[in-house]
């Protein structure tokens, strides 16, 4: 098994590729995990020699020490297995891995996918304004898509916006009581709801 892992890991290393079923990987995180199998073969084959030359004379203590690295091979190969998963497939609520191998796994969090990069651009992208005079249908459409741009709580320079009026208006009818607001830091916070009741009913009072 050691051995099949090995061949494995060792072909990752060579083309740092990965394929299986539908599932395809490629990059330096394929490479560590190929490394990553091929650990417990090279090391438990690095363990026998040593061990051959410290118990050469001694068969019984040999068979020991052997059956030894075997039980530390199987559970070797266990966490190979499991580390190279992590590092190759990046599973959802995979835990984040110690030194080298951690660092290699946040790079791979942090890449940059240009086709969803580009998906974030054309969504966020604002059509150019028109150069002639928008048919009142249009106009409505367009003013109705602002103001679904506007959050639930605004502040007085967004609440100006979103009446069309100056901001002093709107501080004028919060001193009034026209509108009710909450003060935060330097500005007011302002229920957007409250904004749309008012417009709705027409009553917007600016005073003399």
């Amino acid at each position: 098994m050691s051995l099949i892992l090995f061949v494995i890991g060792a072909i990752m290393v060579y083309s740092g590729r990965f394929a299986f079923g539908g599932f395809r990987a490629e990059g330096r995180h394929v490479r560590a995990g190929g490394l990553v199998l091929m650990a417990p073969a090279a090391l438990t084959f690095v363990a026998a020699l040593i061990g051959g030359m410290m118990f050469a004379g001694n068969l019984q203590a040999l068979q020991g020490f052997l059956s030894l690295i075997g039980v530390l091979e199987f559970f070797g190969l266990m966490v190979a297995t499991w580390l190279a998963y992590i590092l190759v497939a990046d599973p959802a609520g995979a835990p984040r891995l110690p030194g080298v191998l951690g660092e290699i796994q946040a790079e791979r969090e942090h890449k940059v996918n240009p086709l969803e990069e580009v998906r974030k651009a054309r969504a966020q992208q604002v059509p150019a304004p028109e150069n002639h005079a928008a048919h009142p249908l249009n106009r409505q459409v367009q003013m109705s898509t602002r103001v679904e741009t506007f959050g639930k709580i605004l502040n007085v320079k967004q609440a100006a916006s979103f009446m069309n009026l100056p901001e002093p208006a709107i501080v004028g009818m919060i001193h009034e009581g026209q509108l009710p607001a909450v003060r935060s830091g330097g500005d007011y916070a302002i229920a957007r709801s409250r904004l749309e009741e008012i417009k709705s009913n027409g009553r917007v009072d600016l005073g003399d």
